[in-house]
């Protein structure tokens, strides 16, 4: 019930875990799978839960608002509407591994985003205003504009969103709450960074379950464009 890629990427003891937590997920709204990474300089962190709109955005939201710094994410739909999210984060402050003491209330919050009943924007926000200021900002960089392109021809199913911007906190909630906005659905994300700038890629399909027309390219192109221009580039800890 998973896309191909997914066979492709991951290993076996990796696929027996996530069957796991299918299998836990039961009355639960989420259940999740913490471990620290192979090269011991970041947790990584596995979600299942029911899809629904706006999901991802709210569970990228909760980590940037309690201090993760997303440095890559795998995100899979299976058929029956079950999602497979694994975040690779470290702490936004230290840059290393999320401790372990903190899990249990990071996965506390995540089931309350997916409840509703944590108010995201709100918790990254308060973030944002405590964030430490940046100190890695490389001396006599200049920021590059947001820039969005789509791509029809890469998926039978879907449209892909490519988004390059600046590194900086709650790029990827941002960009994930647009497309959610306008009820547009996330199949399949790529999330990753090349230098200072985050490349996030989306799969994406309308309300209807169909690719985006050219009118809804330039809609979400404009809200992508106005909404990434105002996030500042003054914080340490910037979610990927």
């Amino acid at each position: 019930m998973l896309p191909e890629r997914y066979l492709r990427t991951t290993d076996a003891d990796a696929v027996a875990r996530h069957l796991r937590l299918v299998n836990r997920l039961d009355d639960h709204r989420l259940v999740a799978d913490w471990r620290i990474g192979a090269d011991r300089h970041c947790t990584e962190l596995t979600v299942c839960a029911r899809d629904r709109t706006g999901l991802f955005a709210s569970m990228a939201g909760t980590l940037t608002g309690n201090g993760a710094n997303i440095l890559s994410v795998d995100v899979y739909t299976r058929e029956d509407g079950f999602i497979l999210d694994t975040f690779k984060i470290s702490d936004s402050v230290s840059g290393g591994p999320v401790a372990t003491e903190r899990w249990e209330a990071i996965e506390e919050d995540l089931r309350r985003a997916v409840a509703g009943q944590l108010d995201v924007a709100d918790l990254v926000e308060r973030w944002r205003l405590r964030a430490p200021r940046r100190s890695r900002r490389r001396t006599g960089h200049r920021p590059l504009p947001p820039s969005v392109r789509f791509d029809h021809e890469s998926s039978a199913q879907s449209t892909v969103v490519e988004v390059r911007a600046e590194d900086e906190l709650g790029v990827l909630y941002k960009i994930a709450s647009t497309l959610a906005s306008v009820g547009h659905d996330i199949h399949f994300a790529k999330i990753a960074t090349e230098k200072s700038q985050a490349l996030d890629v989306f799969y994406v399909t309308d309300q209807a379950g169909q690719k985006l027309g050219p009118d809804e390219m330039a809609d979400i192109e404009s809200r992508l464009l106005s909404g990434l221009a105002v996030i500042g580039p003054s914080r340490e800890g910037g979610v990927k």
